[in-house]
C-alpha cells in the first residue's frame, strides 16, 4: 500500500505539471475551438486515469472499512436500541412521576386550604415527593435531564409560503413529461459531452 501512494505522489506530481500548461481563455475561432476540444478530452482522459488511480488506493481500503463497519454494526444497533429504549423509558418516568406530584400539590392545597390539613404536614409530604434533580450520578457516569423544545406540525395546510420547499425532482419529472406547471418552464441548453476513443 505505501508503495502505491508513493508511485501515485509521483504521478500527480506529472499531472499536476501537465494541468498547469493549459490556460482556458475565451475560444474567439474555430481553431481556438478545435485546439479547446483537444485539451478538453485530454483533461477527461486524465480525470479518468486520476479517478482510476485514487480507487486502485481506495477501493482496498474501503472493502476493509466496510467490513469493520459490519462486523460491528449488529452489536452497534443493539446497544444504541437500547440506549434509546432506556433514555425513553428514564424520560417518561420523570413525565409521570412531575405529573403525580403536581396532582399530589394540588390535593394538599385543597385539603391546607379546608383545613382538613396543617401546613407543616403538607411541606413534609412535598418533600418527600420531590423528583431527583437535573442529574443522577453512576458509577459508569451521570445521567442529564434537560429541557428541549419540539416543534410539531399540527396543520400543514396552514402553514406560510415561505415555509414551503418546491419538490425540485417530482417538478422536473412532470415539466419534462409535458406537464403544465405554472411557474416552470422548459429550456434548451447545449451541453458539451466528452468521448474518448
Amino acid at each position: 500500500m505505501k508503495t502505491k501512494i508513493i508511485q501515485a505522489k509521483k504521478e500527480l506530481r506529472n499531472w499536476e505539471l501537465k494541468i498547469n500548461e493549459i490556460k482556458v481563455e475565451k475560444i474567439k475561432n474555430d481553431e481556438e475551438l478545435i485546439e479547446a476540444s483537444n485539451y478538453l478530452t485530454q483533461l477527461n482522459r486524465l480525470k479518468k486515469e486520476i479517478e482510476w488511480k485514487k480507487e486502485s488506493i481506495t477501493k482496498p481500503l474501503n472493502e476493509a472499512l466496510k467490513k469493520v463497519r459490519n462486523l460491528f454494526y449488529p452489536l452497534e444497533k443493539k446497544v444504541n436500541e437500547l440506549i434509546s429504549e432506556l433514555k425513553n423509558r428514564i424520560a417518561e418516568y420523570e413525565e409521570e412521576k412531575k405529573q403525580l406530584i403536581e396532582k399530589e400539590r394540588k390535593e394538599l392545597a385543597e385539603k391546607v386550604e379546608s383545613g382538613e390539613l396543617k401546613m407543616e404536614h403538607a411541606i413534609a409530604v412535598l418533600e418527600k415527593l420531590q423528583t431527583i434533580g437535573n442529574f443522577i450520578k453512576t458509577d459508569y457516569g451521570k445521567v442529564t435531564f434537560r429541557i428541549v423544545k419540539e416543534v410539531v406540525i399540527e396543520d400543514e395546510k396552514l402553514i406560510p409560503r415561505e415555509y414551503l420547499v418546491p419538490d425540485i425532482a417530482k417538478i422536473k419529472k412532470d415539466a419534462l413529461n409535458g406537464k403544465n406547471i405554472p411557474g416552470v418552464k422548459v429550456v434548451e441548453k447545449k451541453q458539451v459531452v466528452v468521448s474518448q476513443y
